[in-house]
């Protein structure tokens, strides 16, 4: 084997189809990441995005360009030699070249085994060569007109050297004896111009910046080269490229230039001439091993390479091939980079000083953009390392990416110098390492560094925010690469050899050790790579796929979530039946005392509604509503009874409530029931419809009595729900209530249909005599094994009570509950059935009506006597130690609750200071002087100085998480309370600080969670940690209030006497005002509780409703920005999705300031959706509507909009009708959208704007 093995080989059509389907992968990641990275959302500052775009596109092309260079690679077979050439081997001299360099490779030459005669070109006429020469044989030339540098000095050689072969070697090669050997052969080719081959180095390891600039070299001289050979477009190299004489003379010699290779082979390629790459090592050279030398190399290049490309290549472009044209164009790509490098430089610096970002997306997100084309890279880069010359080559080559990154100023003085054509002298590549670095050298690299740290400590100072770390670290990373080019200038320092001997033995064997464990990993990385490419490729594609389907914020069709303030309860909800007379409606105001009574809240009221003839709207909405205002839900036991109904000769038996089911699953009463529907929808409040229960009771008609059979419930059932989901009911639960347990396999109507299974679990068995009660569990059990079978898990005990005598109902309501508690975690409600005018008595029941009433206190508020006098308060609220409360301020506070920062991973807001800016800004105009903040973590420090220099107050508020358990979570409420201590010692100094509040109602939202008297030692427990809490806070900050927050709901009076709320350590109470609540509810409160209860939260709506007195001094207004997090909607605002007022901001405006801006006259809009059976997958067409101005709708024209545009987005809706997830469309008078599955949880909303303000509308996807 000799120095030249191992000899790289052809790939396998295996491994040529693995190289170009990794190709393939990449360029499909590059359109996709194209694609979703330019999308116009996502687009920044101008500037900054406009030199992102250049940096990444150049990248991508620069992928493409390597990926190009790998794709067909081409390793040719030596022919046998059939015939003799002639050869001259022509070398230089410059003068300075050490002589020790020039005798070594002058006797290399000699030694070379094939026939030749040897040219020395000696510009300096040295008489020690000359001798020199003569002694050893070698034709010593030289020259007295010095033109075209080192081709010139060639050329001068040539007209007195007469072979048919020339080979030309820098005088730092030494050639091995058998160079020519291999390639003298290919020039039996008549067609071949030139033959070139490997330039490797033997200083490669002396220096890191030797080391460095060989890395670059090797994919280069490797499979680039290689692949060069199947497009002929090898490059000459001429430290050791062998020509055919002949060529040459067909171009007038050789070219002359800085890049004179080059230039010599696209004249040889322009006259028709082919190239042939043999990659052996045949040669091996100096490597410039000092960055002087390298600085002047690589500025040689750049200058000669653009040179070429402006002056030579435009002539010669037509005559040459395609590949060839390309080639010239893509080869200068590589010195350009220098440019890119600065742009690069400048887009930390620029962001960190203007605050501002060049893409707004999330960087996750791009992460996942950019992860496949940089894995599909690494991957392919590794595969292709097989065909790197030597085993030694392989590696990640970071020294050499450094090195090309500090020479940047060395690229982009050669492009420059181009554009100003101006000239860089020749001189050929130092050959000692003995150049002493000049500082100015440095210079540029250590302004970029500079420039980079000044720019991070003043980016940071001025907008601290996790998109400004980023760019930090960005900046340090530049600075860091910059700083390093010092450690490269200094020879002493650089060379590593000089380094390690230095060391002590312990760490030079250590550092042995593991480089030779560095060098055994990535020949494992390489051969692992070689192996598992297919498999790899494979998980480019797939991961790929599947991030992007995670992430991407176009493709939220996937997305499914719970709204974050819907919670889901852990105890069950009490609920009550309780009329007054014998009637299908509850009582409110028995209800209404028996909560005053029992300090508690019903949370579901129950109802009767028998189907009619038609529904009475005034009647049955009032009573509904009166039970949603009082914050409960209705239920709604749905009858259909059908007998009174008109027309009903086509409905054999309808008349006597036979066959109903089947009737109203083939459409007979579909107008009563889209009627009732519309009643509903027109609540916007949650309903839970028992319709058609206990279908299985022969009691009923609409059981198999009747004549219907499960098939026809079931088809019933279906339809009515299709009907509501048509009308847009989706505030409607539906309670499906079997009556006996082996019904439920047989008319279950499907999981889609059904929110919660019903129960009737009614105790008759005192009717019928002493020891004949059955307890709660026996009735239960065989519903509980039968719902196995179904997929529906959560269960409304629809009807709750017992008979007998008041100790037997105690007893049996007791035992039910503590089963419930303890063993039925799937029942999320219980329904009293507080009745004493019950006329469906059993047979042999020996009663005229049954009386199912029970002391309420046994459900509601069970061992806890219900007197106020009775009740503790907790010991750290209303303690006896003296409490200083500070005052809010008398000055009129005007806020707004502000969510940019909160969550801000998951939003799609960046609270940055030009965001800020903006925000802060419109608040002034608009009369707002305090801002409401949640949780803003990394933000705090932007939102509290920005707020400052607007003039606006902060007030600091807190969440509690509402599953907390505060009887036994001891380590999360002392987490807790120290996150929200260190929160008050972060923050209490910043003059902009107003005061703390407590943003959740907790006491009130207890009770989803727990039952009494849990309920109430909840409370308890509640009220002592946050009055110690308080404590400890004004312990750090004794000069600024606390606020606490409660919701303005039936019982809140009873709260704060109960718990004597006005006696503790908060220094006020804020109101949260929901929609309904009327401003003499609020003056009351005010009256009763005095100053110290203020208006803590309140919608625009509402506000502007109130009268000033009402107002008082201090009101928050909700929320400031319509959200819009991954999974959370909200169309609350001051501010649109795109940051524009709405007319709520116009109408705070005016409530707030006596200049109020001057809203924009926006036309009112609506939607017209297409009348249409929906199809998935279907074009469906939306029509902008305006009014007419005679009180109707007309389409609107593309030519009257004028300034106006209109834009179109799809909302989607979970189950419960909650918006979760945004996607913004087309602009225009129309939209064309394609039917998405589960139409009915869509809608479309459409926005018109001036670009200040815009309105906004909302309509389902299809008529209601």
């Amino acid at each position: 084997m000799t120095v030249n093995d191992p000899v790289v080989r052809n790939p396998t059509p295996r491994e040529l189809i693995i190289i170009r389907l990794l190709v393939v992968t990449g360029v499909l990641c590059i359109l996709n990441f194209c694609y979703f990275f330019f999308q116009p959302q996502y687009y920044g500052h101008p500037l900054l995005f406009g030199l992102l775009c250049i940096i990444l596109v150049y990248g991508l092309v620069r992928d493409l360009t390597l990926w190009y260079y790998y794709s067909a690679i081409t390793v040719p077979e030596t022919p046998p030699l059939e015939r003799e050439f002639t050869v001259d081997i022509l070398t230089t001299y410059f003068p300075g070249e050490p002589y020790e360099m020039i005798v070594t490779t002058l006797k290399a030459i000699q030694a070379i085994h094939y026939p030749h005669t040897t040219y020395l070109c000696d510009e300096a006429n040295d008489p020690y060569l000359r001798g020199l020469c003569e002694e050893m044989g070698i034709v010593h030339v030289t020259r007295t007109v010095r033109v075209d540098a080192k081709a010139g000095n060639i050329n001068n050689a040539l007209r007195q050297a007469t072979g048919e072969i020339c080979l030309i070697l820098d005088p730092d090669h030494i050639p091995e004896p058998d160079f020519l050997d291999h390639i003298v052969p290919h020039f039996q080719d008549e067609s071949i111009g030139f033959v070139q081959t490997v330039q490797a180095y033997y200083n490669k390891f002396d220096t890191l910046v030797a080391k460095g600039s060989a890395q670059q070299t090797f994919h280069f001289y490797g499979p680039m080269m290689m692949t060069m050979n199947a497009y002929g477009t090898v490059n000459a190299i001429g430290a050791n490229c062998t020509f055919r004489r002949k060529a040459l003379d067909s171009i007038g010699g050789h070219a002359p230039g800085l890049a004179e290779d080059m230039h010599t082979a696209m004249l040889l390629y322009r006259e028709g001439w082919k190239s042939i790459y043999v990659p052996r090592i045949l040669a091996r050279g100096l490597v410039p091993a000092t960055i002087t030398a390298y600085f002047k190399q690589q500025l040689k290049w750049s200058r000669g390479t653009f040179d070429l490309l402006v002056k030579v290549y435009p002539r010669i472009f037509s005559r040459l091939t395609w590949r060839q044209r390309l080639h010239y164009v893509l080869l200068p790509l590589h010195y350009l980079a220098g440019v890119i490098y600065l742009l690069g430089f400048m887009i930390p610096i620029l962001s960190l000083v203007l605050s501002e970002v060049p893409w707004t997306g999330n960087f996750g997100y791009f992460l996942i953009l950019i992860g496949p084309i940089l894995f599909t890279s690494f991957v392919l880069r590794f595969y292709i390392q097989k065909w790197l010359i030597s085993d030694d080559e392989r590696g990640f080559h970071i020294v050499g990416g450094v090195l090309e990154i500090l020479t940047w100023w060395v690229f982009t003085l050669g492009f420059v110098y181009t554009l100003f054509n101006k000239k860089v002298p020749y001189l050929p590549t130092p050959k000692e390492g003995e150049d002493v670095t000049h500082y100015s050298l440095l210079l540029p690299n250590l302004a970029i560094g500079v420039l980079s740290l000044a720019a991070v400590a003043y980016g940071l100072w001025r907008d601290f925010t996790p998109f400004s770390i980023i760019m930090s670290g960005f900046a340090l990373l530049n600075a860091a690469f910059m700083f390093f080019s010092i450690y490269l200038a200094f020879a002493a320092t650089n060379e590593t050899g000089k380094l390690r001997s230095k060391l002590p033995y312990p760490v030079r064997f250590l550092g042995r050790h593991a480089k030779r464990q560095l060098l055994w990993s990535l020949d494992a990385m390489t051969l692992t790579v070689r192996k598992l490419a297919p498999v790899l490729l494979v998980g480019v594609l797939f991961a790929a796929l599947t991030l992007m389907s995670i992430y991407d914020r176009e493709g939220f069709a996937t997305i499914e979530a719970i709204p974050a303030d819907t919670t889901m309860t852990t105890t069950p909800q009490l609920g009550i039946f309780y009329p007054a007379a014998p009637t299908g409606l509850s009582s409110l105001d028995q209800i209404d005392q028996l909560e005053v009574k029992l300090h508690t809240h019903a949370d579901i009221i129950s109802s009767y509604i028998p189907w009619s003839g038609s529904a009475d709207p005034a009647g049955e909405l009032a009573q509904l509503r009166a039970i949603a205002g009082r914050g409960s839900v209705p239920m709604i036991t749905w009858e259909p009874w059908v007998s009174h109904f008109p027309d009903l000769a086509s409905m054999p038996g309808a008349e006597a409530e036979k066959r109903a089911l089947h009737y109203i699953s083939e459409g007979h009463f579909d107008d009563y029931v889209t009627e009732f529907a519309t009643l509903l929808r027109s609540l916007d409040k949650p309903v839970y419809l028992r319709f058609a229960h206990e279908f299985d009771n022969p009691d009923y008609p609409w059981s198999a009595a009747g004549g219907n059979t499960p098939k026809d419930f079931i088809a019933a059932w279906r339809h009515v729900y299709s009907l509501f989901q048509q009308a847009g009911a989706t505030n409607v639960r539906w309670v499906w209530n079997p009556w006996k347990a082996e019904a439920i396999p047989a008319y279950y109507p499907g999981d889609g249909y059904v929110d919660f299974v019903g129960l009737t679990c009614l105790n008759y068995g005192p009717l019928f005599g002493e020891g004949a009660s059955v307890s709660f569990a026996d009735l239960y059990a065989p519903f509980y094994q039968a719902m196995k079978k179904i997929p529906t898990e959560a269960v409304i005990i629809a009807e709750f009570g017992s008979l007998g005598s008041p100790a037997e109902k105690e007893e049996w309501t007791v035992a039910a509950r503590n089963t419930i508690l303890d063993r039925h975690p799937e029942i999320s409600a219980i329904v009293a059935f507080q009745s004493a005018f019950d006329y469906n008595v059993p047979p042999d029941g020996g009663e005229a009506v049954l009386d199912w009433t029970i002391d309420p206190k046994l459900l509601f508020n069970p061992g806890t006597d219900a007197a106020p006098g009775h009740i503790s308060a907790p010991v750290h609220w209303s303690s006896s130690t003296s409490i200083s409360r500070v005052p809010l301020p008398q000055r009129p506070i005007r806020a707004v609750g502000y969510k940019k920062g909160e969550g801000w991973s998951t939003h799609q807001y960046i609270p940055s200071r030009s965001n800020l800016e903006h925000d802060f800004g419109l608040m002034q105009r608009a009369g707002i002087n305090t801002v409401r903040i949640t949780n803003p973590g990394i933000y705090a420090r932007n939102l509290f100085n920005i707020a400052g220099e607007y003039g606006l107050e902060v007030i600091m508020n807190f969440w509690i998480p509402e599953t907390i358990d505060f009887l036994t979570d001891a380590d999360a409420l002392a987490e807790l309370r120290e996150q929200i201590l260190e929160k008050v010692r972060e923050n209490s100094d910043r003059p902009s600080l107003l005061h703390w509040n407590f943003g959740n109602d907790i006491l009130s939202r207890l009770a989803d969670h727990h039952l009494q008297p849990t309920l109430h030692a909840q409370r308890v427990a509640y009220l002592n940690w946050l009055g110690q809490l308080i404590r400890d806070m004004k312990a750090i900050d004794g000069h600024r209030p606390v606020v606490v927050m409660l919701r303005t709901a039936p019982g809140l009076e009873q709260l704060v006497d109960e718990f004597k709320l006005l006696e503790g350590p908060a220094d006020a109470m804020g109101l949260i005002v929901p929609d309904g609540v009327s401003a003499s509810r609020l003056a009351r409160l005010q009256e009763r509780f005095g100053e110290r209860v203020v208006i803590g939260e309140v919608g625009v709506s509402e506000l502007s409703s109130l009268p000033a007195a009402v107002v008082g001094n201090y009101a928050v207004v909700t929320n400031w920005q319509n959200e819009w997090r991954k999974t959370k909607l909200s169309f609350n605002g001051l501010l649109d999705f795109r940051g524009r007022p709405t007319p709520n901001y116009a109408s705070l405006a005016a409530c707030w300031t006596k200049e109020a801006p001057e809203p924009a006259a926006l036309p009112d809009i609506a939607i017209l959706p297409p009348a249409l059976q929906p199809y998935e997958g279907g074009e469906y067409t939306y029509q902008a509507l305006v009014t007419d101005g005679s009180g109707g709708w007309r389409p609107v024209r593309e030519e009257e909009l004028g300034t106006l545009s209109l834009e179109w987005a799809l909302v989607k809706l979970d189950p419960y009708g909650n918006p979760i997830a945004l996607k913004m469309l087309d602009e225009g008078s129309k939209l064309k959208l394609h039917m998405p599955a589960y139409h009915l949880r869509y809608e479309v909303m459409l926005t018109v704007t001036d670009g200040g303000y815009s309105r906004s509308v909302r309509s389902p996807l299809l008529p209601r």
